[in-house]
């Protein structure tokens, strides 16, 4: 009977350091990268790539708005966001959708960039 209450004991202790320890992994990596950026520009195309394939496979949600679309504004509105004055721009927001980082893309490959986003 002892050696039951001790097991679950350690059990419940053992499932709290769990969820501690996994719970603020989840919270230290960013939940979404949105990338500003137009078709045209050749800087775009590869940030996206670089970018699309870092989120994919860190489980981060991606996507990209093209400034050029005539709701751009409005999309960027929604999420918060100011349209940059330079692309292929990138807003890094946390799970509860607060900007962590704004920066432009500057050539970084995708390995990079996910060494990069997984020191949030």
């Amino acid at each position: 009977m002892k050696n039951s209450v001790s097991i679950r004991k350690i059990s419940v202790i053992f499932s709290l350091l769990t969820g501690i320890l996994f719970g603020s992994v989840a919270f230290a990596t960013p939940s979404q990268i949105i990338l500003f950026c137009s078709s045209w520009n050749m800087k775009c195309r590869e940030a996206k790539t670089a970018y699309s394939s870092a989120a994919h496979e860190l489980g981060i949600n991606y996507a990209d708005l093209d400034i050029d679309q005539a709701n751009s504004q409005q999309k960027a509105n929604a999420l918060g966001l100011n349209l940059p004055s330079a692309i292929p721009y990138i807003y890094i927001l946390d799970s509860k959708g607060k900007v962590v980082k704004g920066k432009l893309y500057k050539g970084e490959t995708s390995q990079s960039l996910k060494q990069e986003l997984m020191k949030y």
